[in-house]
């Protein structure tokens, strides 16, 4: 019998225009990844076990702004927030259980809202991505 699909392990960081979100999925296949102006929802399977994930996000995002890309040790989406802010996020998701349980802080991409050096992400890593929606596998 196979093992029940569990969520997979999610990072994130935000600017006030945008939130990079690397979702860690070793060799991912099958996947299907559906980005929505409110929502992620993701499946797939990685070293033998399913993934799925459904999320409402906190705030709106540009889905035609925003760019997926799928890389040999994880998923990479960059959101585009629907409006500049000038304050973060106060977290990623409506649901604060799940956001606790499987998403975690990139502080190596994380920079404070009041930092002058906050620069947009570095997105070379998406080139060649795609733009907008999702992508099935």
């Amino acid at each position: 019998m196979a093992a029940p699909a569990g969520a997979p392990n999610v990072k994130y960081a935000q600017r006030n225009d945008s939130i990079y979100v690397t979702i860690e999925c070793a060799d991912v296949k099958n996947e299907k990844i559906d980005l929505t102006e409110d929502s992620l929802s993701f499946k797939g399977n990685s070293s033998g076990r399913d993934y799925v994930m459904d999320v409402k996000l906190f705030k709106k995002i540009n889905v035609e702004e925003s760019i997926t890309k799928i890389l040999p040790r994880s998923i990479q989406i960059f959101m585009k927030k629907a409006e500049a802010e000038d304050e973060y996020w106060p977290r990623m998701l409506e649901d604060k259980n799940f956001e606790k349980k499987h998403f975690k802080i990139d502080w190596d991409k994380w920079k404070d809202e009041d930092d002058d050096d906050a620069e947009a992400f570095d997105q070379s890593q998406l080139a060649g991505g795609d733009q907008g929606g999702g992508m099935g596998g």
